[in-house]
């Protein structure tokens, strides 16, 4: 069985996020955010990591994987951290079967680590090395497409509702240098004709407007908009994802019927009571 077991360390405690559990609770007060974020940007990491069987040395794959691996996870997460504009502190472990990567992150600095916990049986010198070793540790690590929604949301999708329009085959979009709002907002796509009923209110997409009712999306109730944002993601998630979601309770105590709906796996983070 494929599975990925991330564990974080953050201001001296441990949180954990495992894909066999459908829901993840994060719960605490002001750092819980902070985690939540770091767990988002660690299954970003890994959803974009290639196939690396083309920059290894067929004379010794596996240590060239490991250190291929390393250099290019290191990379990525030290350009996802950089682009979000937060000061990250933390230590990390990603655990699967096959292997295990252990690492650092002060600021933008990323030093990774990545330890094999089985092998496959490769001949040194086989041509055909490099690709055995590559899908030996790619296919025991479970890539989940992350999706990332806000506490901020309602007041995000109010601004920048004319950006998740779609036009002419794609929505205009905003700039990834916004880092987690671009990411929100990017997310979200809708076709113009789109429309639904959410708490009594008509949300649609005329042209290139965006009503709640007749009126501009930004007048609508937050309780409406909030409600229509969270069935969004859930009906357009896919199994191989993970969603997170911040405080999902703001405007919707009864919101866990909600958070069952996802397709795939969901990451809440809450207050603690």
């Amino acid at each position: 069985m494929i599975f990925v077991r991330l564990e974080v360390d953050y201001q001296g405690k441990n949180y954990s996020v495992d894909t066999e559990e459908k829901v993840t609770i994060l719960q605490g007060n002001l750092s819980r955010r902070m985690v939540a974020r770091t767990f988002y940007y660690l299954f970003k990491t890994i959803n974009a990591v290639p196939r690396l069987y083309g920059r290894l040395d067929p004379r010794d794959p596996l240590e060239s994987w490991k250190v291929k691996m390393e250099e290019v996870f290191s990379k990525f997460l030290s350009q996802e951290l950089d682009n979000a504009k937060f000061d990250f502190n933390f230590s990390f472990k990603v655990l699967t079967d096959a292997l295990t990567l252990q690492g650092k992150v002060a600021g933008s600095d990323v030093s990774v680590k990545v330890q094999p916990e089985k092998q496959p049986e490769v001949k040194l010198g086989d041509a055909s090395g490099p690709v055995m070793v590559d899908s030996f540790f790619m296919n025991n690590i479970k890539k989940l497409k992350p999706y990332f929604i806000p506490s901020c949301r309602v007041g995000l999708f109010s601004a920048f509702n004319r950006f998740t329009i779609l036009q002419f085959e794609s929505p205009t979009g905003i700039p990834r240098t916004l880092g987690l709002i671009a990411d929100f907002i990017n997310s979200m796509v809708l076709e113009p004709g789109y429309l639904e009923k959410v708490m009594d209110r008509q949300i649609k997409v005329e042209g290139n407007e965006f009503l709640c009712d007749e009126m501009p999306i930004y007048n609508c109730e937050p309780e409406v908009l909030n409600k229509f944002i969270l069935n969004f993601f859930a009906k357009r998630s896919e199994l191989n994802s993970v969603s997170f979601i911040e405080d999902p309770d703001i405007y919707d105590e009864d919101v866990d019927k909600t958070i069952s709906g996802f397709k795939g796996n969901v990451v809440v983070s809450r207050k603690e009571n």
